[in-house]
């Protein structure tokens, strides 16, 4: 008997939320809105503004838009990545001795050349050499050169 009573009240539940969505929806669509007050002169430029808005404009009209490269580069050549050369040399290996330490650069010809800090290598001031790092300075940027590994 107590399960024939919750479904009883469950169906009474349901039937009344469904009367409620019923009179909700009628309320909705045959209540009155209200219009705002509106200027007559200011009424004037919002239907010539309304008329503008519901004329098509002609295909020609968007040529200027159809014109546009969309393929073309994301930057206008100020902004984006610059045109400088890259450092060329990589680093070979490292001497790492108290006093005396240097680092050796592979040069793009093929060539190997030992360098200590203060010299210069492919355009670039040696400023440190570790263990198995090299920094310089190339272009105004710190750059750390890695070993590389075989």
């Amino acid at each position: 008997m107590n399960l024939f009573r919750l479904k009883q009240s469950l169906r009474v539940a349901s039937v009344m939320l469904a009367i409620g969505t019923v009179v909700v929806a009628g309320i909705a669509v045959l209540w009155p809105l209200r219009k705002p007050a509106v200027d007559p002169a200011a009424q004037t430029n919002a239907t010539a503004a309304a008329a503008d808005f519901t004329t098509i404009p002609p295909l020609e009209s968007f040529k200027s838009v159809w014109a546009v490269d969309l393929r073309k580069p994301l930057f206008d050549g100020g902004a984006g990545p610059s045109n400088k050369p890259a450092f060329a040399a990589k680093l070979a290996g490292t001497v790492v001795e108290p006093g005396f330490s240097q680092a050796m650069f592979s040069l793009p010809g093929g060539q190997t050349e030992m360098h200590k800090v203060g010299d210069e290598v492919a355009g670039a001031e040696v400023l440190e050499i570790n263990a198995d790092s090299a920094i310089v300075l190339f272009d105004g940027q710190r750059l750390t050169l890695k070993m590389e590994t075989k």
